[in-house]
């Protein structure tokens, strides 16, 4: 079996919440991306394929990969504040767990964590691995 163990959720409601918490502006590229920059760097990028997950599983398919571990990319739900974060990171968990349940044969999912706030960390920790079904979370570099 081949395991992809760093593939992301690519999520619309997630990637207008950033656009909107950082106010990104969007880059259209001549290969069909968009890339949200910020003071010149790219934060994030998509493709409409991405949101396709028919499509991903072809293009898993056609590349021999079996499953893929999934998790959100950078910047995760880091650069909200606080009590945002929290919300956001509810969100998406639940955003991959629905995911995974639909393709559990395709699909592990590693949740996000609202570090700014360690009690909800650890809550959101358990309710990963105990009501949605993850198999652990990812924590990211991003992290003030």
């Amino acid at each position: 079996m081949i395991i992809d163990i760093h593939a992301h959720i690519v999520d619309r409601v997630y990637m207008q919440q950033l656009r909107d918490a950082l106010k990104l502006e969007a880059q259209h590229t001549d290969d069909g991306k968009t890339l949200y920059r910020h003071e010149g760097y790219t934060i994030a990028w998509e493709r409409p394929d991405m949101y396709d997950i028919d499509h991903r599983l072809r293009e898993m398919d056609r590349k021999g990969i079996d499953m893929r571990v999934l998790s959100l990319s950078t910047p995760n739900v880091y650069c909200w504040p606080e009590a945002e974060q929290i919300g956001v990171t509810h969100r998406i968990n639940d955003a991959l767990a629905d995911l995974c349940r639909a393709h559990p044969d395709r699909f592990v999912g590693l949740g996000s964590l609202p570090l700014a706030n360690v009690e909800a960390s650890l809550a959101e920790l358990y309710r990963c691995v105990t009501e949605l079904g993850m198999k652990g979370v990812m924590i990211g570099s991003n992290i003030d």
